[in-house]
């Protein structure tokens, strides 16, 4: 493969993930369910890459000569463009978003002097109330996903919830996780 090729690979690669990034951050903005602005972004980094391999071989960049290997290297460079979009999106702005550890670390950040355990501890609890709006935004994002149901005003596991709390009590015995969010009875 020309360096010439592999150069354009990349940054169609580094295009698409930017584009995909930029789409589900903007998209969050208007409809605030981020775990559907991750799907939205990862397609359409993969959509312009799409277009950016047709431009290619309409430029000559990429030869017909070969039609199958040129059908694969398009896939292939789509896929992997989707996978590191969807990737970034599911990891950091995640982890940001639902961590207690990026929480605590700003809050003492934002304090700028040292403070007792016991501080943050009554500081999280704060924070952590109902009255934070925190948790009612997790029981809708819950909702939104149809993981719980409201069935006579009152909130229920549906059968799509009741799966996720079996594979999240799966993974803590594979990866050996603390029991405090996977309880079993």
């Amino acid at each position: 493969m020309p360096k010439s090729l592999r150069v354009n690979i990349f940054i169609e690669v580094i295009a698409g993930a930017v584009f995909g990034l930029t789409i589900a951050a903007l998209l969050n903005r208007v409809i605030d369910f981020f775990f559907l602005c991750v799907f939205a972004g990862a397609f359409a980094s993969g959509v312009l890459v799409s277009v950016l391999e047709f431009r290619n071989r309409k430029k000559g960049l990429i030869s017909d000569s070969d039609r199958s290997l040129v059908k694969i290297i398009s896939v292939l460079v789509v896929s992997l463009t989707t996978v590191v979009t969807f990737a970034i999106l599911a990891i950091l702005p995640l982890n940001v978003d639902r961590s207690f550890s990026v929480w605590a670390l700003n809050e003492m950040e934002l304090i700028g002097k040292p403070q007792l355990r016991d501080d943050l501890i009554l500081e999280s609890a704060k924070f952590f109330s109902p009255n934070s709006g925190e948790i009612s935004r997790r029981i809708d994002e819950q909702i939104r996903l149809r993981n719980i149901e409201i069935q006579d005003g009152m909130l229920q596991l549906s059968a799509r919830g009741k799966l996720q709390v079996e594979i999240h009590r799966v993974l803590r015995h594979i990866f050996g996780l603390k029991m405090n969010y996977t309880r079993s009875r």
